[in-house]
């Protein structure tokens, strides 16, 4: 066990090393990764004694993520899933990075639905989606991932010259952003509901964008 605590220290280290070389793009996954990283590695010194195999995979596991962050792959070639549940601080984090994202797109596409002649504030929309769909993906929360890239193509959709202004893909749109908001304050614990009725955007969107 103090092999493993030691490998994720040193994971760790690579990780915020690679950053700071400015060798890859500090995103918020990749943050909420190193977060992660951290708790596990302050449970592990407080628990040393008490490491069981369970607890050891959870860090063989995050060591392992860590390292192909600092390899350089970016974040949607990890090829396996989390296995640790956040904690609950790293959870806040997480939700509050998610709705300060969403709520710059729910802007931009304010004044968007307004004034649909002015295209350019659109492109405001595509970090602060990609990093919504990278940290869904993240969380293995598949449905609200598909519906994050869902929104970017229909960003594109708007910003291409075949759009021709329709109040029922704005509403849909808008609706689905709000959806997005919703999922993230009720995590972790997710109501049937949400699940239901992301589901049903998620089908809905793909009609439109056909």
């Amino acid at each position: 066990s103090q092999v493993v605590v030691i490998d994720l220290y040193q994971a760790l280290a690579q990780v915020i090393d690679f950053l700071k070389d400015g060798a890859g793009q500090t995103t918020h996954p990749i943050l909420i990764e190193v977060a992660a990283g951290i708790h596990l590695l302050e449970t592990a010194l407080q628990e040393y004694t008490d490491l069981d195999a369970t607890k050891i995979q959870k860090l063989l596991s995050e060591i392992q993520r860590l390292e192909l962050i600092a390899s350089g792959a970016a974040y949607t070639q990890l090829a396996h899933d989390r296995t640790n549940d956040l904690d609950a601080d790293t959870m806040k984090v997480v939700i509050s990075q998610i709705q300060e994202s969403l709520q710059i797109v729910e802007q931009v596409l304010d004044g968007f639905f307004r004034h649909p002649e002015d295209k350019s504030p659109l492109g405001l929309t595509i970090k602060p989606l990609r990093e919504v769909a990278s940290i869904f993906q993240m969380l293995n929360a598949e449905v609200p991932s598909t519906i994050a890239k869902q929104s970017l193509d229909y960003v594109e959709f708007f910003q291409s010259d075949f759009f021709v202004s329709n109040q029922g893909e704005f509403e849909l749109l808008a609706e689905s952003i709000s959806m997005l908001s919703l999922y993230a304050e009720g995590m972790p614990k997710i109501r049937p509901e949400y699940e239901a009725a992301m589901e049903a955007a998620c089908a809905r969107m793909n009609v439109v964008l056909g």
